[in-house]
């Protein structure tokens, strides 16, 4: 249900759920609130890292918005590179 999630034509959503937290109750809403959120405890966050760095993140490692920048820039100043 979840594999929707297409990166660099790779569906990645059950890995995406894999460094995310999730809740079947509202106590464990609760938990997450005072523990990840108040006291900053987040056993996850590597995790996240690695995997916004690994998956998500275009291969320069750069945001799509400076890529699309970046490009547009070098466009409007004729030095990109047609192939």
């Amino acid at each position: 249900m979840v594999d929707f999630i297409n990166i660099n034509g790779k569906f990645i959503g059950k890995e995406a759920l894999g460094v995310l937290y999730k809740s079947n109750s509202n106590g464990e809403v609760e938990e997450f609130i005072e523990d990840v959120v108040l006291k900053g405890i987040d056993p996850l966050k590597e995790n996240r890292l690695q995997f916004l760095k690994n998956v998500v993140m275009p291969p320069s490692g750069r945001a799509a918005s400076q890529n699309i920048y970046d490009f547009s820039l070098a466009e409007f100043n004729g030095v990109t590179d047609k192939k």
